[in-house]
């Protein structure tokens, strides 16, 4: 059985939300404050981790030193 569809206000928001008028004027009352971030900023810490890659020539790797057996 399907369910019925729930029935949307005339200018379709769900009439039992405030809307983003009276949010921003009870958050602006309480003493809560607008923050303007430039464009292009970001909050976000960047995502991907840093890849550290050397295109140049490899170096040489040190000299294996030989192994020596325990004393017993």
């Amino acid at each position: 059985m399907a369910r019925p569809k729930k029935k949307a206000a005339k200018d379709g928001v769900d009439s039992k939300e405030p809307s983003i008028e009276v949010m921003t004027a009870a958050f602006l009352a309480s003493g809560g404050v607008i923050e303007q971030i430039p464009t292009g900023l970001s909050g976000q810490a960047g995502m991907a981790a840093s890849k550290h890659i050397n295109l140049g020539s490899k170096k040489e790797a040190p000299a294996a030193q030989p192994k020596t057996e325990p004393v017993k």
